[in-house]
């Protein structure tokens, strides 16, 4: 019998064992869902500081798979000053700042080959790292996601500690669903074959936490006896029938516009779940069509930095500033920002000795690279969420409604196919306390996964592609948008006051004058131009086209289906915002848009 409780007013001894444990203990925590896990992070956390007389800053460092866990951690020590400077990051995060301590230009790397980068790093034995060096406890959170060459991260950062210094590796097998990072990595490293390094090689004994916590109805609670029977099943085919039987067995509210009307009756928040990003997108713009309010969730690598950043500094009149004089510049913007915002900058901007001042250069500069505390990244988050189950990861909602169809697991489908199947699955159903329900998938007849690059999404039947992704950095961000100073300027107002809401359709019309080669398109919301797209998305298209559709009638003339997620700060380089007296500094405002772009191949300029 799985024991549930309802809430977690103190550490239960399953979890005293791990989070009282000796600072060179190095232990491996199986962790289900919603055992408490970051709880016992936090624990972990202060316990090192307080009673094993360990540095928060130096001593201290804690890594997880997702921006999700890292936010969750954060969550739960701030306003203990002991462990709230912790340095708490993601593993993508954690490289990116190693490369920028070690001088590396890293500007324009995906996260893959920052990891790689960064492996190398530590792997070079003359090389110095003090972040590393002087770690005395690494928490290394979700391991199960660690494969390839993240997991060799892992390894290269371990063999790096003293002999004394210890681990808690932090992860529940069943929820490991990145495994098909495999297919574009270095290493074939599986999470398995990490586990068992840390075992034999490093000495790490294993402990499990014993009860379970989120579950706050019977329904609910019938997803932790769920994992109980998946765990003890003998192979992936019985534990995809376990789940599917379980999701056949959901209460369904049918189509979409249906869930329309149950929304506003459920209390908390509501993750709307889908099996690909290219069906999430679909979602998301049949909800806006039908005026639901909601927001959708971004992979990791489209980091977007919060609008009170550019709206409070963009126009602070020297370049360094200290607290009194942000506190005016908030002050006379208007605008709301965090209360720890100051810190939030700080961090981001990372001159630990110069701590009474604000440099924005500097600012700007770690913003363009996307080298930024996860605190400081707008998470998309709701009162209702449309996500992929995998960017679900880690969090937790009131209501959960799994996009589901038919079953179409054909008879041929491989023991590991279904095994992955049926464990992302278990992470969608395990997402809720109260409610977790069932809708029926829009219709997205021709939408499949670019099979040239494997990148975007589309949707066309044969040869003919008749929509193609949108993502966040196809918006230009290099400059503010405006011919001169004077559009310029008026776009920055309009989207700080009136082009803010999230969900607005945003049409695009083809800039004649630009290179059919390299099409950029102008972006309007409300009837207002207000940015451009990058040579990025310009680039991306025509590339799809040249490949998939050799007579195409050259570029599109107007993109359509378009939707705006709010607004974003933006940076690039302080002398262009100058030059257009917007942005002195190098932050400026700039249009979050998304959406399955559709291709308006016969739209004329006036249509």
């Amino acid at each position: 019998m799985v024991a549930i409780a309802t809430e977690v007013p103190t550490l239960d001894d399953s979890q005293l064992r791990v989070a009282e444990g000796a600072a060179d203990a190095r232990v491996i925590v199986t962790a289900g869902a919603g055992q408490g896990k970051t709880e016992v992070v936090a624990a972990r956390l202060a316990h090192l500081v307080e009673s094993e007389g360990l540095d928060k800053a130096d001593d201290v460092l804690v890594l997880s798979f997702s921006r999700a866990a890292v936010a969750a951690v954060r969550q739960r020590i701030r306003g203990n000053p002991s462990v709230e400077r912790a340095s708490v990051r993601t593993f993508d995060s954690f490289a990116s700042r190693l490369l920028m301590d070690a001088g590396e230009d890293a500007t324009g790397w995906n996260f893959d080959r920052r990891i790689r980068a960064a492996t190398r790093l530590l792997r070079e034995a003359d090389s110095d790292i003090p972040t590393v060096e002087f770690s005395r406890h690494i928490v290394i959170d979700e391991v199960q996601d660690l494969v390839g060459d993240r997991a060799d991260l892992v390894l290269a950062l371990i063999s790096r500690l003293a002999d004394d210094a210890g681990f808690t590796a932090l992860g529940d097998p069943l929820q490991g669903i990145y495994d098909f990072q495999l297919d574009s990595s270095t290493s074939t490293r599986s999470s398995a074959d990490l586990l068992d390094e840390l075992r034999l090689d490093f000495g790490a004994v294993d402990l499990e936490l014993e009860h379970h916590y989120r579950a706050q109805t019977g329904q609910a609670q019938g997803v932790v006896s769920l994992g109980t029977r998946m765990r003890t099943a003998s192979s992936g085919r019985r534990r995809h029938n376990k789940v599917r039987h379980a999701v056949e067995s959901l209460p369904r509210v049918g189509e979409l516009d249906a869930l329309k009307l149950v929304l506003p009756g459920w209390q908390g928040r509501t993750a709307v779940l889908c099996a690909t990003n290219g069906q999430a997108m679909v979602v998301s713009r049949a909800l806006f069509e039908l005026g639901v309010t909601h927001r959708l969730r971004r992979p990791a690598e489209q980091v977007s930095i919060p609008s009170w950043v550019a709206a409070v500094l963009g126009h602070a009149p020297s370049r360094n500033i200290r607290p009194a004089e942000f506190d005016e510049l908030v002050a006379t913007s208007g605008v709301s920002v965090p209360d720890d915002a100051w810190r939030l900058l700080k961090v981001t901007e990372r001159r630990r000795r110069a701590p009474g001042e604000l440099d924005l250069v500097e600012l700007s500069r770690a913003v363009l690279s996307g080298a930024v505390p996860v605190e400081m990244v707008d998470s998309g988050d709701a009162r209702v969420v449309v996500s992929t189950i995998h960017r679900a990861k880690g969090l937790e909602f009131e209501n959960v409604v799994l996009v589901d169809g038919p079953d179409r697991t054909g008879n041929d489908a491989t023991n590991a196919e279904l095994d992955r199947q049926a464990r992302a699955l278990y992470v969608a159903l395990s997402r809720a306390r109260n409610l977790v329900t069932a809708a029926e998938p829009p219709r997205a007849g021709g939408l499949r996964l670019d099979e040239y690059r494997k990148q975007r999404w589309i949707r066309g039947h044969g040869w003919r592609t008749s929509a193609f992704e949108f993502r966040l950095q196809d918006v230009e961000r290099a400059r503010p948008f405006g011919a001169d100073a004077g559009e310029a300027s008026a776009v920055q107002d309009a989207l700080r006051s009136c082009l803010s809401p999230v969900g607005l359709p945003v049409d695009a019309r083809i800039d004649p004058t630009a290179d059919p080669r390299l099409p950029k398109y102008e972006l309007r919301i409300d009837g207002l131009a207000v940015a451009c797209t990058s040579p990025g998305f310009g680039e991306a298209l025509i590339g799809r086209l040249d490949r998939a559709w050799r007579n195409h009638p050259g570029p599109p003339t107007a993109l359509s289906d378009l939707y705006s997620d709010g607004i974003e700060t933006a940076a690039g380089p302080p002398l262009v915002g100058e030059r257009l007296g917007v942005g002195r500094w190098g932050l400026w405002l700039a249009p979050r848009v998304a959406g399955l772009a559709r291709l308006d191949f016969e739209r004329s300029e006036d249509a």
